[in-house]
């Protein structure tokens, strides 16, 4: 063989090397772009599940201070779990709208509950709503 061949070998052989250099570094990239994208999507969706049980827990405690007292009318912050929660004030006078709020990380959870009446307490609606 001659130096010529032996030169031309060489170098298809670091081209080929830095190819399959340059590719390797582009799916470790685009991994690494991938899993913290999938943490980021898990975290949010964590905190939004996080704020749905909070707000339902004030919606709970607010339902046994309402049941307990006919006189209580919300309007009062919350700690659960070292979280605060929202219950605004009840409106109406039969029915009753009962709407509470919770935040956790900018994620927002918010529930609207009608209550019939003060002598039955029959829940005619329970949802979650976007905004009050």
């Amino acid at each position: 063989m001659s130096t010529g061949t032996n030169k031309k070998k060489g170098f298809t052989l670091i081209i080929s090397v830095m190819i399959v250099s340059v590719i390797l570094a582009l799916i470790a990239v685009a991994s690494v772009q991938h899993i913290v994208l999938f943490r980021k999507s898990g975290t949010a969706y964590e905190d939004e599940f996080r704020a749905k049980m909070l707000a339902e827990g004030c919606v709970e405690q607010g339902l046994l201070k309402f049941k307990q007292d006919a006189a209580y009318r919300g309007n009062e912050t919350l700690t659960l779990n070292g979280d605060p929660c929202t219950i605004r004030p009840i409106l109406g006078s039969g029915p009753f709208t009962l709407e509470t709020e919770a935040t956790v990380n900018a994620r927002a959870s918010r529930f609207q509950i009608k209550i019939a009446d003060t002598e039955t307490y029959q829940i005619t609606q329970w949802k979650p709503v976007s905004s009050f």
